[in-house]
């Protein structure tokens, strides 16, 4: 076979020696060129990984905080619902109170300016009383002062009675 090899050029020394030649570059590459190499495209996968592990938890942590925002928002409305109910109740207090204090001012009014009127009523009437019992003593002063004849008396009581 080393015969019909040789006749078509083949050297099986030379075959040898490209053969550990190879090998030798192939250790060669193999330290200095394919393992760097391997850890590197190792390193590159992790970091990937790692990427896309953080992508999947941002994506997580992006749809709770969605989740937490909606509820937020939830409370927060009902919240402001409660805020905003409150404050009617407390405004409707505040109308009712003042209400109350008007109506409580314009009774007081009232009843002043009843107790007024009662005291400008009897003030009137002291001063009635006072100059009617003037009058009266005034025409029972000119009466007595007068001579009275019977029949004068008999007139002038006729003229009081009608």
């Amino acid at each position: 076979m080393l015969e019909i090899l040789g006749k078509v050029g083949f050297d099986w020394q030379v075959a040898l020696a490209n053969l550990i030649n190879f090998g030798l570059v192939f250790i060669v590459l193999n330290f200095l060129v394919f393992k760097p190499l391997k850890k590197v495209i190792q390193e590159r996968k992790e970091k990937i990984d790692a990427g896309l592990s953080n992508a999947e938890r941002a994506k997580e942590v992006l749809q709770e905080a969605s989740f937490k925002k909606d509820d937020l928002l939830r409370d927060a409305y009902k919240e402001s619902q409660d805020i905003i109910g409150k404050a009617k109740e407390e405004r409707s207090k505040i109308i009712s109170s003042a209400g109350d204090d008007a109506n409580e001012e314009a009774s007081k009014i009232r009843q002043n300016a009843l107790e007024e009127a009662d005291m400008i009523l009897k003030k009137a009437d002291e001063d009635i009383t006072y100059k009617a019992v003037g009058v009266i003593l005034s025409g029972v002063e000119k009466v007595l002062k007068a001579k009275m004849t019977k029949d004068i008396n008999e007139k002038y009581v006729k003229s009081l009675l009608q």
